[in-house]
């Protein structure tokens, strides 16, 4: 499965996202602080599921929480150095095993054309367009994605 991600990605998607990584807080007081700035930029999400993503996604450190990511990837956005480092059209063009699209009917990151450039040109993949959702299908639309998953994966 590829889950609203593709060999390119849309300007405004990068754009958004980049201001996001820059503007977020390295640090914050406690888990209620950290919650309440996820859940402005995840909107869609339930309690529980940005209370899972927030919880496993920051440490304790510094007498408050920071987030676990690379910061280098931080540091590029910051610094407008954010590109595409290679051409990914050739490594998704290579894949030769069956492939689920999913992308977020209103994502800003996969953009549609690129999503059905993505099955025209490999033969294993098949796109599913997700209502109601954004980049974040699994957060956005927890149901709808396991049940794609459980198709998927004929479990």
């Amino acid at each position: 499965m590829v889950v609203d991600i593709g060999p390119d990605i849309a300007p405004g998607g990068r754009l958004r996202v980049g201001m996001l990584m820059a503007q977020t807080p390295e640090r914050f007081d406690d888990l209620e602080a950290a919650l309440a700035w996820a859940r402005a930029a995840n909107p869609r999400y339930t309690e529980a599921m940005l209370r899972h993503r927030v919880t496993h996604g920051t440490r304790p450190a510094d007498g408050g929480l920071v987030w676990k990511y690379d910061r280098a990837i931080r540091d590029a956005v910051r610094s407008g150095q954010w590109r595409d480092p290679v051409d990914l059209w050739p490594l998704w063009n290579g894949i030769a095993c069956p492939t689920l699209i999913v992308r977020g009917a209103e994502s800003d990151v996969l953009a549609a054309e690129t999503a059905k450039r993505m099955v025209a040109t490999n033969s294993h993949a098949r796109l599913v367009d997700v209502n109601g959702a954004g980049h974040t299908v699994p957060g956005d639309q927890p149901a709808a994605f396991r049940r794609l998953l459980i198709e998927f994966l004929g479990a």
